[in-house]
């Protein structure tokens, strides 16, 4: 091989886009069997405080045992936060008393401690690999947490 295909070889590497691997989620809920569960997977703080531009969105049917299970493939590596939640009366949003505590269940990615106010981004980002991951979403209501 020439000293120009090596350049080339080695340019090619450097522009190359970072891997992509397959986010494979587990999501068991206290309320098995009713509404839909809405995923979002964000790239970035900002989308997720806003809680708008996820880089992907997913409304699946609840399992009426066990879990359901949702596969995100092609996910560039880099760091993410999910989170979801649970319409039981499939009116589209997470529904919230006069104080703005959920009425539906709900999980964040890291499963954070936070109760009285929504959780951070940096309490529910993660590290993802073109190695892919499997990760366990348990949705509960505030009650329970």
């Amino acid at each position: 091989m020439t000293v120009s295909n090596w350049l080339l070889i080695a340019a090619l590497g450097w522009w190359a886009p970072a891997g992509v691997g397959e986010l494979r989620l587990n999501i068991s809920s206290t309320m098995p069997g009713q509404g839909e569960v809405y995923v979002a997977v964000f790239k970035t703080q900002a989308n997720f405080e806003a809680r708008s531009s996820a880089c992907f969105e997913k409304v699946l049917p609840t399992a009426s045992r066990g879990s359901t299970r949702l596969s995100v493939p092609q996910l560039p590596e880099g760091s993410y936060a999910v989170a979801a939640f649970q319409d039981l009366n499939k009116n589209g949003k997470l529904d919230t008393n006069s104080m703005g505590i959920p009425q539906e269940p709900y999980a964040f990615s890291r499963n954070p401690r936070a109760k009285w106010r929504a959780p951070s981004y940096g309490e529910t980002v993660f590290a993802f690999s073109a190695a892919g991951a499997d990760l366990s979403l348990h949705l509960k209501n505030w009650s329970e947490r």
